[in-house]
């Protein structure tokens, strides 16, 4: 404990700003997870209406990824957070409206969620230039858990708020934005050194797809961070109706399954970084998947509440490698014209799959039944694997697919 605080002081004060704002921004995300219920209950519209505009809603997110990436690549990130945090206020305040029409809600949660979607690939930039090689993976490491300790806490005081009226769930959303919004910009100087500026403009009016042909490996690197974090995203749609419909375990047991996933992640981050800290990141990818794929199996083949709970206890250190590696990874290979756009690969990949996965698996279990979309989620981190040790083998034999730019 005594070396992560020695460690955590040496890191530069501006990065404790944006730790801060991911607190303050993750403890204050209110309206999200109760938007289903404020545009059923809240404003009449039908369970089906509802699901369409969240679908069209969240695009808002992928775009957001997208947007970010491109212009954190042309100005400096602190100007695009702000923007973010801007345009999601923006679009919340226009959900607040009463009696509009319906298409109105949904150009509002889409503005709304494109703001939430800019945010991630410009924070992740700006932990990237803020920090030196050494300290990177530390520093990623400390804003995913501050990212998790606010989310440890954020629905349940919103769900405190919702009790009172959905208009303080906006209120309380809002607020914490423009907290968010003081703290980067009072806390972030007004420019961060980069070696953007020495990027030729045929460099930085390259497409995304045109980066992407350019560095193939690097692609295939981020892209398929999809095949792991999909099993987040599809487990958290299934353990509820698992736990409830096939175990017939109580409430109780659903609240004990997230509670155990942020223990794990609250409890072990700093522990799985200090033990791969330095290590070959295309290795610890390796790592990741096989806890990914041996939780997945240990819940396939026990299929019960027990194996299931262990099953998670596997995933969520595969999460935390995950979530520690690939943008520290992205931000020491990627050329620095372009790591922006590289970022928000990996920001595309968790909103891509936080729209798919629930979809898909729900599709599965309906015409087919639970197993069918479980083996799914076994299969996927299994491809993962194999996709990073052909990744770590290119690395190993210094192959010419391997683009890396190293630090700028």
């Amino acid at each position: 404990m005594l070396s992560v605080i020695k460690d955590f002081k040496a890191l530069p004060k501006q990065l404790y700003f944006i730790f801060l704002c991911s607190l303050v921004n993750r403890l204050g995300m209110f309206v999200y997870p109760f938007l289903t219920l404020y545009l059923v209950n809240g404003r009449g519209l039908s369970v089906a209406a509802a699901g369409t505009m969240l679908s069209v809603g969240s695009l808002g997110m992928i775009l957001g990824n997208l947007l970010s990436g491109s212009l954190v690549d042309r100005w400096q990130p602190k100007g695009v957070i702000l923007l973010s945090f801007s345009i999601n206020i923006l679009g919340y305040w226009g959900l607040m409206t009463q009696d509009i029409h319906p298409y109105a809600y949904t150009f509002f949660l889409f503005i709304g969620l494109l703001g939430m979607g800019m945010y991630g690939p410009a924070g992740n930039l700006l932990i990237a230039r803020l920090s030196d090689a050494g300290q990177r993976q530390f520093a990623y490491a400390n804003d995913y858990v501050f990212k998790n300790l606010g989310m440890a806490f954020g629905p349940l005081l919103g769900g405190v708020l919702a009790v009172r009226s959905f208009e303080l769930v906006f209120y309380g959303d809002i607020f914490s934005k423009v907290v968010c919004l003081l703290l980067i910009y009072f806390g972030l100087k007004a420019v961060i050194n980069s070696s953007t500026k020495n990027a030729t403009q045929s460099q930085n009016n390259q497409s995304l797809l045109q980066l992407m042909a350019a560095f193939p490996a690097l692609t295939i690197f981020c892209l398929s961070g999809i095949l792991l974090i999909g099993v987040l995203f599809g487990m958290e749609y299934l353990v509820p109706l698992l736990l409830k419909n096939v175990f017939h375990t109580s409430e109780i047991m659903v609240g004990a399954v997230y509670t155990l996933n942020a223990a794990i992640v609250l409890g072990a981050s700093f522990i799985v970084e200090r033990l791969i800290r330095d290590r070959s990141e295309p290795l610890m990818m390796v790592v990741s998947a096989c806890f990914w794929t041996v939780g997945m199996l240990t819940i396939v083949i026990g299929f019960n509440t027990t194996s299931l709970l262990l099953g998670i206890t596997f995933w969520s250190l595969g999460e935390i490698i995950y979530s520690i590696i690939l943008p520290a990874y992205v931000s020491k290979n990627a050329p620095d014209h372009c790591k922006g756009r590289f970022l928000a690969l990996v920001d595309l990949t968790v909103s891509g799959a936080r729209i798919i996965f629930p979809a898909l698996l729900g599709y599965i279990w309906f015409n087919y039944d639970v197993q069918s979309a479980l083996w799914l989620l076994a299969v996927m981190p299994t491809v993962g694997l194999l996709v990073y040790i052909s990744v770590f083998l290119l690395h190993s034999r210094r192959s010419p697919l391997l683009e890396a730019a190293g630090d700028n």
